[in-house]
């Protein structure tokens, strides 16, 4: 059996919050359950990379799915611990009918 951790690395979060007013809350994880450092950072790799070391799911990949049974009303992402988000992030959230991406903006700060 898999368990997933946050990552080790950095920590992300993404909020789906859909038009009605719903929420959906994902953070990265990561399948390195009992290590205390990243093997990414080991491998010293760049941004980007190495998540096959880690097996790695990103924050906007796991709110997509949270978010999967309320895709007929649209929705807005904010991705929060991190300054970009993949083109595979992306389109998992345009799926989902979330197309616009808020990044490093809390939609709980004012």
């Amino acid at each position: 059996m898999t368990i997933l951790v946050p990552c080790l690395k950095q920590q992300t979060r993404c909020i789906i919050i859909r038009d009605d007013g719903r929420r959906f809350e994902a953070t990265n994880l990561c399948d390195v359950a009992g290590l205390s450092v990243c093997p990414r950072v080991l491998a010293k790799c760049s941004t980007g990379e190495g998540y096959e070391l880690c097996g790695s799911t990103h924050a906007e990949a796991n709110a997509a799915k949270l978010a999967a049974q309320s895709a007929d009303i649209s929705g807005q992402a904010f991705l929060l611990g991190h300054t970009w988000m993949c083109k595979e992030c992306q389109d998992a959230l345009r799926v989902v009918n979330v197309h616009t991406f808020h990044i490093g903006i809390d939609p709980d700060i004012d």
